[in-house]
């Protein structure tokens, strides 16, 4: 999608929905109020949008934090959060309806794509949409159907030639082979044809045409169309649509049929259910207007306490034991979030050199660890791999901050899932128990983002078993606990995650306090 089309789809929105002023956050929301929000989904389904979603934040506001935690085309659960925002609270709240309408109309697009593609597998043909769409968010909607797996049919009416019954009668044409002829000498372009039974099928099969669609045929017929093209050892891609659905397009696909066009992908979808929740505010003392006469005494008193308290001046990230010690009050996810926007659009060999470097600091090492797994990791080349990994090791193996360990034990199993799954996971488990809430938060989302596509037996039992043993050490505490904590809660849906994969007989493996509580 171009960035023009993008930017100007989400002005004309904010544009619509805000009109003269949101009435309701002006008048109630004090302008220096901040608060941080989560993008949380309220049913399965398959992300689209979340880069959107950001740049309607971002247009009203440019000092938004926006930390996406999914990707576009990774599928979610109910309760799995896409994204955290944190910001001014008017941007959060005159951006929300915006933001949440996009992300939730693409992401329906996406799931109902998905379903069409699993639903045809293992057979090959492609998925593709049509032009009936929404008008101007025509852009947007084939990007959420190529998010879903499909593939994209002609944009427009100039990306191709598509004669159908309403062409050949407007031309006068009184055999289809004329229309074609016709095209042939005048354009250069692909050639589709629409047939509505065999006997037009027949008549064209060794014309010049590229793609001939079958217009409303039945599975049936699309097989013996399919048979006619290879009897005639015709090249010609066979394309079928009409009244296909999600109940039937099995047996369009087992027909052998190159293409299956579905019109429902974009005029027929459910929009996936997403709600943003706020989980923090806060509003920022104002500065009152100091009277002349006391403006000396002001400044006095401003300058004396800027001198005397070196943390005002100071990176925070080089806040070290003796001022948290001292009661210096910081807030880490604030400053790794900071960090992570600040550096957003560095270029990969900046990061890892970043990474490499063992003077920079933990939050700004964190935050370049971030970044690279969220934009780079999942586009390394294999001849790239090992020296990536080796940086990444290095760094793991001299950092004494959790932060740095747990981004970096994420990335090395993002990078290569297979050989440091079971080593990195257990110890990112041990690290839901780490006493900086922040540390703790960060080893549990990174385990939900590492294990919620995965069906793998091998890594069900890794989890399994490094809880099994976590909770038979801990069996005397559990006696007593009848509602768990958060991170007790964690620990349960990891291990209600492994029982799904490995069978309920892993039950009886585990403590009966921990049976009770699952």
């Amino acid at each position: 999608m171009k960035p023009e089309y993008v930017k100007t789809i989400i002005q004309l929105a904010l544009a619509e929905d805000i009109g003269e002023g949101d009435i309701t956050t002006d008048n109630l929301v004090p302008s220096n109020s901040r608060s941080k929000a989560r993008l949380i989904s309220k049913s399965d389904g398959i992300i689209c949008g979340v880069n959107l979603a950001r740049e309607v934040f971002k247009a009203l506001n440019s000092k938004i934090i926006f930390r996406p935690l999914i990707k576009d085309g990774q599928a979610v659960h109910k309760g799995s959060i896409i994204a955290e925002i944190s910001g001014p609270t008017r941007a959060l709240l005159s951006g929300e309806r915006v933001a949440l309408n996009l992300l939730s109309f693409l992401s329906g697009i996406a799931t109902q794509t998905r379903l069409f593609v699993k639903k045809i597998k293992p057979y090959k043909a492609a998925i593709m949409d049509t032009r009936k769409t929404t008008p101007l968010l025509r852009q947007l909607q084939r990007y959420a159907v190529r998010t879903g797996g499909g593939v994209n049919h002609r944009f427009n009416l100039n990306d191709m030639a598509l004669v159908k019954d309403n062409h050949r009668v407007a031309c006068g044409a009184r055999h289809m082979n004329e229309a074609i002829s016709t095209l042939r000498k005048r354009t250069k372009e692909k050639i589709e044809v629409e047939v509505d039974d065999l006997n037009q099928l027949k008549e064209i099969l060794d014309s010049k045409v590229d793609i001939i669609l079958l217009d409303n045929m039945t599975p049936k017929q699309v097989a013996q169309a399919v048979y006619l093209r290879q009897k005639a050892k015709s090249r010609v891609l066979l394309e079928a649509s009409g009244g296909i659905t999600i109940k039937n397009i099995r047996q369009y696909a087992a027909a052998g049929v190159d293409r299956i066009s579905v019109g429902a992908l974009t005029h027929s979808h459910r929009a996936l259910d997403i709600s943003m929740e706020f989980i923090q505010t806060s509003t920022f003392p104002v500065i009152p207007v100091i009277p002349a006469k006391a403006g000396i005494h002001f400044l006095f008193l401003f300058f004396t306490l800027l001198f005397i308290s070196p943390l005002w001046a100071q990176d925070q990230d080089d806040i070290n034991q003796a001022n948290i010690s001292s009661g210096a009050i910081f807030d880490d996810r604030a400053l790794l979030e900071g960090y992570t926007q600040k550096y957003a659009n560095e270029p990969m060999d900046i990061l890892l050199a970043m990474i490499a470097d063992d003077s920079l600091g933990e939050y700004k090492c964190t935050a370049a660890v971030r970044v690279f797994k969220e934009k780079y990791a999942d586009e390394v080349l294999s001849n790239e791999k090992s020296n990536i990994l080796r940086i990444l090791i290095r760094r793991l193996n001299r950092s004494d901050s959790p932060f740095v360990q747990v981004e970096i034990m994420h990335t090395l199993v993002v990078l290569d899932r297979y050989d440091y799954f079971e080593s990195m996971v257990p110890i990112l488990i041990q690290k839901m128990d780490h006493y900086n809430p922040v540390v703790s938060t960060m080893a549990y989302d990174d385990l939900l983002e590492i294990t919620k596509d995965s069906l793998y037996p091998r890594e069900a039992r890794i989890v399994f078993e490094t809880l099994r043993k976590i909770f038979f050490l801990s069996r005397n505490r559990l006696q007593n606990i009848t509602t768990p904590d958060l991170k007790l809660q964690q620990k349960l849906d990891l291990m209600r995650w492994s029982i799904r994969i490995l069978g309920t007989q892993e039950l009886k493996r585990l403590p009966s306090e921990v049976i009770n509580l699952l």
